[in-house]
């Protein structure tokens, strides 16, 4: 997402849900003084964000956001950096990302390897700014809070970056699935916009586990499929088969 927040062009990113939901972090929608972002402008991953923007192709807007009441950016021990942006077009219709259950959640081990996926910069090549979506691992910490909210993470290879806030934090299932755990909220010790090791070679980060904040996803109605019927209109002996949500004969004809 490329947006203006607090007079600023920022980045973030974010995971599908559904055709018209995303969820990313609550800090990539409001500022400080509880201000809205403006100027959305939605792309896909492996699109360069500094693309010249393709007029053909309808940009969504911004419908509601659903965060925890009372959010505050700037609340001590922020634990609820998380926002759903409801849209009113779809941005896909497959493709979406499964919330991981809480059972699934619980059965995460220590260490686990997780995924990381944002427009950050690229901390492991040294290189600058990215325009592309990039992936980069993390491992698991079992919280000391259940269920979940806002949790340390940690890496000894790699870290968040600026342009990651928001984006998904994913496990792979018994299954073989990939399924989302968590948005990233962000990294310690940033320096030059990307987090630094900690005395122990560790990066440091945060996560907001989705699950703990389900009850936040609006249920989105499918839209109703438009009944399509015909009819036979008649005009002497010609015959004229008229078919539509609401089909009416021509002027001169007659329904039998």
């Amino acid at each position: 997402m490329n947006f203006t927040l607090s007079g600023i062009e920022q980045v973030c990113s974010g995971a599908l849900i559904a055709p018209t939901l995303v969820v990313t972090a609550g800090h990539c929608i409001y500022d400080e003084v509880g201000a809205m972002g403006l100027n959305y402008y939605f792309t896909k991953p492996g699109v360069a964000l500094d693309a010249a923007v393709d007029s053909s192709i309808k940009q969504p807007k911004i419908l509601k956001v659903f965060t925890k009441p009372g959010y505050l950016v700037n609340a001590a021990d922020q634990k609820d950096d998380i926002a759903i942006i409801q849209l009113d077009y779809p941005l896909a219709t497959t493709g979406f990302i499964r919330l991981a259950t809480t059972a699934e959640i619980l059965k995460l081990t220590k260490a686990q390897s997780l995924s990381g996926y944002g427009f950050g910069y690229v901390y492991e090549t040294n290189a600058s700014y990215s325009p592309y979506a990039r992936e980069y691992s993390l491992n698991w910490q079992i919280p000391s809070i259940s269920p979940p909210t806002t949790i340390q993470v940690y890496s000894t290879s790699a870290t968040a970056c600026s342009g990651d806030s928001g984006g998904p934090i994913t496990a792979i299932s018994e299954t073989g699935e990939e399924i989302l755990v968590a948005v990233m909220s962000g990294a310690a010790q940033v320096v030059n916009y990307c987090g630094s090791p900690g005395s122990d070679g560790k990066y440091i980060m945060k996560v907001t586990v989705v699950d703990t904040y389900k009850a936040l996803i609006p249920t989105i109605a499918p839209t109703p499929v438009k009944k399509i019927t015909k009819i036979n209109c008649y005009k002497g002996k010609i015959k004229k088969v008229v078919s539509g949500v609401n089909p009416k004969c021509p002027k001169g004809y007659v329904k039998r």
